[in-house]
């Protein structure tokens, strides 16, 4: 038969998660006709030893880039960029959903007359009729 479970052992971690563990021993070992005592003499489990081990960093993006050249004289594009200074860390603020890449239209801008030049602005493709099919080749 076994004797009650002793305590709980204290966390076997300063910072983030660890193991605790119990101790139980026999209180009457089996005669020769008995049975022994069946189950675990130790139990494990995992705590929390509540800050996380790794000091909590936000992510940091570099400053904007200044805008590219236009692209083209008519109808271009132009772009800036940034790059990830220092990734998050710990339970930092994650970098991710932040751009780093922004493309705007030039050549005109947004609500400009195109430059002279330029053709008053893209068009759609259309296609021909077909034309008759050739003789077969063999």
């Amino acid at each position: 038969r076994w004797a009650k479970w002793s305590a709980w052992s204290e966390c076997s971690a300063s910072c983030g998660s660890g193991l605790r563990s119990r101790h139980r021993e026999v209180a009457r070992q089996a005669n020769s006709c008995g049975e022994p005592a069946l189950g675990l003499a130790d139990e494990f489990e995992s705590c929390a030893a509540g800050d996380p081990c790794t000091r909590s960093v936000d992510c940091v993006l570099s400053e904007w880039t200044d805008w590219s050249d236009c692209s083209s004289t008519c109808y271009g594009v132009a772009e800036r960029h940034r790059s990830i200074k220092h990734h998050a860390r710990g339970e930092g603020l994650s970098c991710r959903g932040s751009a780093t890449k922004e493309v705007r239209q030039c050549s005109p801008g947004a609500d400009e007359k195109p430059p002279k030049g330029c053709w008053d602005g893209p068009e759609s493709c259309s296609l021909s009729h077909w034309s008759s099919w050739t003789d077969c080749s063999t």
